[in-house]
């Protein structure tokens, strides 16, 4: 994948301490509120310099001037381990995920399966997510994951706890649970779909 150098990427993003990640833009459905607000409530419990890395930039109008507005009930000191970076060049999305203490993803809905789950499970690094429907659809074992309720605050702090601890053997669990879905391609979908036109074909 042309990895970048861990080094070279921490030093450009500044990211000297771990981190975890949640790889999405700034929309209300994705729940960034929620998850900052956790993450503040886990640093006061446990205080650390662990990060929480959002790839958005948070400015006080537009698309989440909600959000910006939100942050500033927080004490300066914890809000500095929220980082927003930016959107990151889609080559340097896999060293984002693979230098990661683990990804979360509080989505609140999804039309898909949420990709980051997919993306960080490649990398190698072990993923906390919200329970909806269509992640289950698609993760059969859900017992190998860590999973919350999204609008839970209490089961989302629960959760970033679980990731922050030494996850070795984590992220193979979760990928031998997804492996039908790792290594589906375009072929599947084709011809599902054309096995669901062949059917509508023969009710009408």
């Amino acid at each position: 994948m042309g990895l970048v150098p861990e080094a070279e990427f921490r030093i450009k993003y500044g990211l000297a301490d771990e981190y975890i990640v949640f790889p999405s833009v700034i929309r209300f459905h994705k729940n960034h509120s929620r998850l900052i607000e956790s993450f503040i409530a886990y640093k006061k419990i446990k205080p650390s310099r662990l990060q929480l890395v959002i790839t958005d930039q948070l400015t006080p109008d537009g698309l989440n001037s909600d959000l910006y507005g939100e942050l500033g009930r927080y004490p300066a000191e914890l809000l500095a381990s929220v980082r927003f970076i930016g959107r990151l060049p889609s080559g340097e999305l896999p060293a984002l995920y693979k230098y990661a203490k683990g990804t979360i993803v509080p989505t609140l809905f999804e039309g898909s399966c949420p990709f980051p789950i997919l993306e960080s499970l490649t990398m190698g690094t072990p993923v906390a997510a919200g329970r909806l429907e269509v992640t289950q659809e698609v993760i059969r074992d859900m017992e190998a994951f860590i999973t919350f309720n999204p609008y839970s605050v209490s089961e989302m702090v629960a959760a970033i706890a679980q990731l922050d601890q030494p996850q070795a053997a984590l992220a193979v669990r979760q990928q031998a649970a997804i492996q039908e879905t790792l290594q589906r391609t375009w072929s599947h979908v084709a011809g599902e779909y054309t096995q669901l036109l062949e059917h509508v074909g023969k009710a009408n």
